[in-house]
């Protein structure tokens, strides 16, 4: 009876190690995950810098463009001015007009880019939050998993050494 008893003691013993040793894995596990999550951030982090300053950027391209369209102000103000003092520079101005015209063009050409790039930028970012939601979702639901697994198993435990207690009256 004491060797039983004793053999019990010492599979419960060995089992309790498995349990602990199982403990430390899943700690280690969790502490993978977590570095590899904040590499993860840190990364989204940089693309977020690296994305404000793309929109700085083209912030100085539109400052640029308005001080352009001041320009063509200017230059609109100055040709009242000409056509109020003569008369006979209608076909120099008529020039001047086709030029200002052609620069127009080159800005709608230039911001229609713009748009389809904002639009592609956006896409991307949608894309790669989706990306990151899956990713974190799949790690959450296997670490749940992993967790469920150790407490099932510990409560299992428990009550095999529940049992053992009250058989041996402790």
């Amino acid at each position: 009876m004491d060797q039983e008893l004793r053999g019990i003691l010492q599979r419960l013993e060995t089992g309790f190690g498995r349990l602990e040793e199982g403990q430390k894995e899943t700690n280690n596990r969790l502490n993978q995950m977590e570095q590899k999550f904040e590499a993860k951030f840190d990364a989204v982090d940089q693309k977020f810098v690296a994305i404000d300053q793309r929109f700085d950027a083209v912030d100085q391209r539109f400052d640029a463009v308005d001080q352009r369209f001041d320009a063509v102000d200017q230059r609109f103000d100055a040709v009242d001015q000409r056509f109020d003092a003569v008369d006979q520079r209608f076909t120099g101005m008529d020039q001047r007009f086709d030029s200002v015209e052609a620069r127009l063009g080159y800005l709608e050409k230039g911001q229609d880019e713009l748009k389809d790039l904002f639009k592609h930028t956006t896409t991307l970012l949608t894309e790669n939050f989706t990306s990151i939601r899956q990713d974190l979702r799949r790690n959450k639901s296997e670490t749940d998993s992993d967790i469920n697994l150790l407490f099932n198993r510990t409560e299992k435990h428990e009550r095999d050494i529940a049992k053992i207690k009250q058989k041996l009256d402790i």
